[in-house]
């Protein structure tokens, strides 16, 4: 009787219209206090994790920022909003950012330092191969009508380096003003010394190619006969004379030599096919 009766609180309120309402009720309230209670501690321990995972970036990224000199402020600004726990999740992903920003300056920090430490040694590489590039060109002139007129840059133009000492004791900012252009300048030279070496090689290559493409043909032709052939002879004595001239006019010996190569395939087919001559 009393299970199917009312129930009221201490204070007379209505508390179920029976005993199972009222335990419904109270069940309902308890699983809410749990539900919140557990949000609470899943609240905490993101953010906890949140500020671990920002306080080892920001670690690294304010070792890095007062060694580098750079971006100390921002490092200092996320660090106050870290302790005063203003926006987490934006602290800890800006961190992290940060971090990434000054990882990746430092990593060409170190890198343009060892390039500066090897610069010399490249620099009196690159002497010795302008010498050997300016001795080509001056040998592509002589050999070859209509050299090429590419200049070749000069090693000393660079001029004296100051030491790795010197520039790893300035800040970062100044250090690497001094550096990043001498070094971009001499990889330009590199670049320009090889393709000088290209250009005035090309054609004393070339000479050199139609030369043994001319002997070969000329003991291909010997090979079935026809060395002294009255069509192929005078081919072979023009294409000779142009390139063995000094200087030699490629351009104008590479249509002989191929009219030469295509007469001598010609003839000989013709002495090897059915009805040819000598069949």
């Amino acid at each position: 009787a009393l299970a199917t009766q009312p129930l009221a609180d201490n204070l007379g309120g209505p508390v179920g219209q029976n005993l199972a309402d009222a335990a419904a009720l109270v069940d309902a309230i308890v699983q809410r206090v749990e539900s919140h209670v557990s949000g609470v501690e899943t609240r905490s321990v993101n953010d906890v994790a949140l500020a671990t995972q920002a306080d080892g970036d920001l670690s690294v990224a304010e070792r890095l920022a007062a060694h580098l000199g750079s971006h100390v402020n921002r490092a200092a600004q996320l660090r106050t909003d870290l302790v005063n726990r203003r926006g987490l999740a934006a602290v800890a992903t800006q961190a992290a950012s940060l971090r990434a920003d000054l990882e990746q300056i430092d990593a060409e920090r170190r890198q343009l330092f060892a390039t500066w430490a090897t610069l010399g040694d490249r620099l009196s590489s690159l002497s010795d191969v302008e010498v050997s590039v300016r001795q080509l060109a001056e040998r592509c002139r002589d050999k070859v009508v209509q050299a090429p007129t590419l200049a070749i840059p000069s090693v000393a133009a660079v001029g004296a380096l100051q030491s790795s000492d010197d520039v790893k004791v300035m800040p970062w900012s100044a250090a690497r003003a001094v550096m990043a252009p001498i070094i971009d300048k001499v990889e330009r030279l590199e670049a320009a010394l090889a393709e000088a070496r290209r250009r005035y090689q090309q054609p004393l290559d070339e000479r050199d190619d139609l030369r043994g493409l001319l002997h070969s043909f000329r003991d291909k032709a010997g090979a079935h006969g026809l060395g002294e052939n009255s069509d192929l002879e005078p081919l072979y004595r023009q294409a000779e004379s142009l390139l063995w001239a000094a200087p030699c006019h490629v351009s104008a010996a590479r249509p002989l030599v191929e009219r030469y190569v295509a007469t001598v395939n010609t003839l000989i087919a013709s002495r090897v096919s059915p009805g040819g001559v000598g069949s």
